[in-house]
């Protein structure tokens, strides 16, 4: 389990179905709604992923209920002071802490989870990945999710970064027309990427790590 509960799928598309039917609306009216097609609705159900948040929040606007209460299915339906809350999308998508992990187009998503409110400013740039490898511990470990942006290169930090072709979890330092990459376990020594190179692409930078509980 981590600190933060992922909304399960199966309860999301349960609460989608029986407001609908209450309300009278049809699934594929709805997924027309969010500007999805009924087989892309369908599609993401039977996968066990989540539409995207802004297609999940026409969704309760359809139906009437706060994007909260859709989620996890508390509190007061109607209640949209709920929607203040702050939700990213957890990707089926893993960040290599060492030998990489490939990074698809479109990953697909498996849940949301809250976050604080001053992340709003990101945007739908934001999106939390799970981490794999050991090459960043102690500061992470196989099993943690990390919480970044895709904004790019912004100073000295702990970023997600694309290393030909496939995807890491690194500390990124910008000097003398160069990115120095960095692991914080000493057993990995130091890469160097030259500016402008065509084999590394600056994600952007984590803003957080959600620690997996044993």
């Amino acid at each position: 389990m981590y600190a933060e509960n992922i909304i399960i799928m199966v309860a999301f598309y349960e609460r989608v179905k029986k407001l609908a039917k209450q309300k009278g609306v049809t699934i594929e009216r709805l997924a027309n709604s969010a500007g999805i097609s009924i087989d892309s609705y369908n599609s993401y159900r039977i996968h066990d992923n989540l539409p995207r948040a802004d297609a999940a929040l026409k969704i309760a606007e359809a139906l009437g209920v706060s994007l909260y209460f859709l989620l996890y299915g508390e509190g007061n339906p109607s209640d949209e002071s709920k929607d203040n809350r702050f939700f990213v999308p957890v990707l089926d998508q893993k960040l290599s802490a060492g030998f990489g992990q490939f990074l698809p187009d479109e990953p697909e998503i498996k849940g949301y989870m809250e976050v604080p409110k001053y992340l709003r400013q990101y945007g739908d740039k934001l999106a939390i990945l799970s981490v794999e490898g050991d090459s960043m511990e102690p500061t992470l470990r196989r099993g943690d999710m990390v919480l970044c942006d895709s904004c790019g290169y912004d100073g000295e930090g702990l970023y997600a970064i694309q290393y030909d072709g496939d995807g890491f979890v690194k500390r990124v330092l910008k000097r003398a027309g160069k990115y120095v990459i960095i692991s914080d376990n000493p057993l990995y020594p130091q890469m160097e990427e030259p500016v402008g190179s065509d084999a590394l692409a600056i994600v952007g930078r984590v803003h957080g790590v959600f620690k997996r509980i044993d």
